[in-house]
């Protein structure tokens, strides 16, 4: 029997380690064309270029630092941030689907639901886009997983020090993205609610576990207030409960998480309600019908640390989204990126209560389980078929397949030594090496002018960063210039003689 479980064991691992290279390719795959690149991606990419090229290293205390210090880490071994940050993604993916599957396999205690649990992470057209992006998703995405998995490890062998490893993870995490105190908050009810321990041997471990997660985000916190007078630089906790359109945007891009989006647009409300409703008709037909069984697993679940662990991150994630609605996103702090933590802990959740309703052997709860899962493993895998691929052909952001080829940024990288002022110039950066002023660097059109005519330079418009975007009216900032050059996607002026 021990060698029958064993072999299972391996089995499990190795499917796991299949999924985790799975990921990998994935990801690969869908930047083939370089990481997606946004005006966020600058703050992490030029600090590392930066120190690398020897020219200092000044990180923006609206961003944690952990991923710029992992990118010079790379830049040593002659990588370029651009590149490493790719590879970062696609390991990132890899261990994400790993440690997930792995979490659902302890949580439910089934080999098979911990690789569905794996596979419907890996076929996420959501994650996958977030994995796709040169942001630092990626990287907290492992370092919550492995933050959770410690507290697992933790609980079930009262050992401190996977404790003191789950807090120390937790801490790197926070110091990924700030929203990963939210990790740390769960982390520590948890350990107050679900320890069978007395209330000073709870309170002892708990204070071990906040000291060390706070210590490094309480570091970098001190040295911006220091610096900067700021303590997250230009990020500032603004209180605006958000608005009924946006809790019914919100709601359809939950729904779209499991069900086709033109099944809920424009009628989130209605579809949100059905689902409750039914949800809810279930559940009382499962307590009704099987209530000893009922009554046990839900029982069962309320004093298991991790599936309270998911709860509590889940609710922290949607407690801090709505308090920095002001601050996150610059005003959607609902989006798919910033909720996408919560889908997949939302998934590990669903694998494990699918798992629950197999193992129980409930007379047509197991047929309905597996209806559930075939309906997500379908949708999911046909979705992430579609999007890889359209990504590998296209790209995102400013690694898209037309940067690669503008004449606008060919024409400026053939002529290094002109002093230009750039719409886009953190895309022209990302190209060129040179972080060019913008038009918004002036305090008026005529400086403008004024600093082109004294040096000479050009002004260039990208055609998808249009001046309206920097709030520049476009009559005012085109008097006195002449058109100098025509591209597909882009234009270059000079100032009048």
């Amino acid at each position: 029997m021990n060698s029958i479980v064993h072999h299972r064991r391996e089995i499990f691992l190795l499917s796991l380690a299949v999924l985790g290279l799975a990921g990998v390719a994935v990801i690969l795959t869908a930047t083939r064309l370089g990481a997606g690149l946004s005006d966020d991606s600058f703050a992490y990419i030029k600090p590392a270029r930066d120190l690398i090229a020897g020219q200092g290293f000044t990180l923006d205390p609206a961003f944690p630092p952990l991923l710029p210090i992992l990118l010079i880490g790379f830049g040593f071994l002659k990588v370029d941030p651009l590149v490493s940050i790719r590879l970062v993604n696609a390991l990132s993916f890899g261990l994400a689907v790993i440690l997930s599957g792995w979490l659902v396999y302890k949580v439910s205690g089934s080999y098979l639901f911990g690789l569905f649990g794996a596979l419907i992470g890996l076929t996420s057209e959501i994650l996958i886009d977030v994995f796709s992006w040169a942001l630092s998703e990626p990287l907290y995405f492992v370092l919550f997983l492995s933050s959770m998995a410690g507290l697992e490890i933790y609980f079930s062998k009262q050992n401190m020090r996977w404790l003191i490893l789950s807090a120390i993870l937790a801490g790197l995490a926070a110091i990924t993205r700030y929203a990963g105190i939210t990790l740390i908050g769960a982390g520590v009810i948890v350990l107050l609610l679900t320890n069978r321990r007395s209330w000073s041997s709870r309170f002892y471990r708990v204070v071990i576990f906040a000291a060390i997660a706070v210590l490094p985000i309480s570091l970098y916190v001190v040295r911006n207030i220091i610096f900067y007078a700021k303590p997250i630089g230009s990020r500032n906790f603004i209180w605006q409960f958000p608005s009924i359109s946006r809790i019914q945007g919100t709601i359809e891009g939950i729904l779209t998480w499991f069900i086709p989006g033109r099944f809920v647009h424009g009628k989130a409300l209605l579809v949100g309600g059905l689902l409750v409703g039914v949800g809810l008709a279930a559940l009382l037909v499962f307590l009704l019908t099987h209530r000893p069984t009922g009554l046990r697993i839900i029982g069962e679940s309320i004093r298991m640390p991790m599936p309270l662990l998911w709860i509590l991150f889940i609710v922290l994630n949607f407690a801090l989204l709505t308090a920095g609605t002001g601050t996150f996103g610059r005003g959607d702090p609902f989006n798919s990126r910033y909720l996408s933590p919560c889908l997949l802990v939302t998934l590990m959740a669903l694998s494990c209560i699918l798992a629950k309703l197999w193992s129980d052997r409930l007379r047509g709860f197991q047929a309905a389980a597996i209806i559930v899962c075939l309906l997500i493993a379908g949708v999911y895998t046909y979705r992430s078929v579609d999007w890889v691929r359209y990504l590998s052909v296209e790209g995102q952001g400013f690694a898209s397949s037309r940067w690669h080829i503008s004449e606008t940024v060919a024409y400026i990288r053939n002529r290094p030594d002109v002093p230009f002022v750039c719409t886009g110039n953190v895309g022209v950066y990302f190209w060129t090496g040179t972080l060019y002023p913008s038009i918004s660097s002036f305090p008026s059109p005529v400086e403008m002018r004024n600093y082109l005519r004294t040096n000479h330079g050009l002004l260039v418009i990208i055609d998808s960063m249009p001046p309206d975007l920097y709030n520049v009216d476009e009559q005012q900032l085109f008097q006195g210039m002449v058109l100098k050059e025509r591209f597909s996607e882009g234009s270059v002026y000079e100032v009048q003689p």
